[in-house]
């Protein structure tokens, strides 16, 4: 109950979510440096390609599913998928620069074969509760 209760209020927020960062984007220059940020032309994900330390993070911020999900590269030829449930947003609901996310997140290896790729959760790895600012999902 909980757990729909959450993604519920996501959802309520997830619009207005979209709907600020939008306007944060717009308001940028064409001076700026390129952004490591794009939204899907539905305006309900944004897609996120960043360096965080030594790793590529490849990501995107599904609001209406209320996840995350992509690929961290680590080193040259080792690839992690990456798959989050969001629980809980913490701060200004209308701001995603002013939340924190809080997920529940799972990695998992590349499949050797189609056979191996079954969907869900065997073959994925619980990393625990994450919290990620909102602000890494912005410009």
């Amino acid at each position: 109950m909980t757990r729909l209760l959450v993604a519920s209020t996501w959802k309520s927020t997830s619009r207005l979510l979209v709907a600020a960062a939008l306007i944060v984007m717009v308001l940028a220059t064409s001076a700026d440096a390129k952004s490591p940020v794009r939204f899907t032309p539905d305006g309900t994900t944004i897609l996120v390609n960043k360096d965080v330390g030594t790793e590529r993070w490849a990501i995107s911020l599904d609001t209406e599913r209320a996840t995350v999900s992509g690929n961290v590269l680590i080193g040259a030829d080792d690839a992690r998928f990456l798959w989050c449930g969001i629980t809980d947003a913490l701060g200004d609901p209308t701001d995603l620069a002013q939340q924190t996310l809080v997920m529940h997140c799972f990695y998992g290896d590349p499949c050797t074969d189609v056979a191996s790729c079954a969907p869900g959760f065997s073959g994925w790895h619980s990393i625990g509760e994450v919290q990620i600012p909102g602000t890494f999902f912005l410009p």
